[in-house]
């Protein structure tokens, strides 16, 4: 698990949020933290910092979409948000097509949904089940939990 804060902050960590990860007397975890007190938003006036940790998020986000991108080291810009959409939806694209050997995608994909402006969600480009699973790409509305948590 892993969560970078406004680019001075990391940590990655084993624990899951359940009774046997936090009681501390089953199972082992380990957590490490990375901070950069010198690149922070307050020392950067305001800036993005471009440290050590930034150039880590950086570099993930470049693994995961199978592409690099100068726009990827401002992530709260609208161009980066438009470039990880793009890639995105190409790396589904190329999920959903036939294997090439030669060509290695990144693995970060556009959830194959649409969303109405009514909440309504259906199956994107008629794709109904994951090509690689067969597994539903909607599932299914739950008996157990209220809608709230689920819609």
């Amino acid at each position: 698990k892993l969560m970078i804060v406004d680019d001075s902050v990391a940590i990655v960590g084993s624990a899951n949020i359940n009774q046997r990860s936090l009681a501390g007397s089953r199972d082992s975890e380990l957590a490490v933290l990375a901070h950069q007190p010198e690149h922070t938003l307050l020392t950067q006036q305001g800036n993005l910092p471009q440290g050590e940790v930034a150039q880590f998020r950086t570099r993930l986000m470049e693994e995961h979409l199978g592409h690099r991108n100068q726009a990827l080291t401002k992530p709260n810009t609208e161009e980066s948000k438009q470039f990880v959409r793009y890639i995105c939806k190409k790396n589904w694209q190329n999920f959903q097509a036939d294997y090439d050997s030669e060509y290695v995608a990144g693995h970060l994909v556009e959830y194959p949904i649409t969303v109405d402006q009514d909440g309504q969600v259906f199956a994107m480009d008629d794709c109904v089940n994951f090509p690689d699973t067969e597994a539903p790409i909607q599932g299914a509305k739950s008996a157990h939990l209220p809608n709230k948590l689920t819609t």
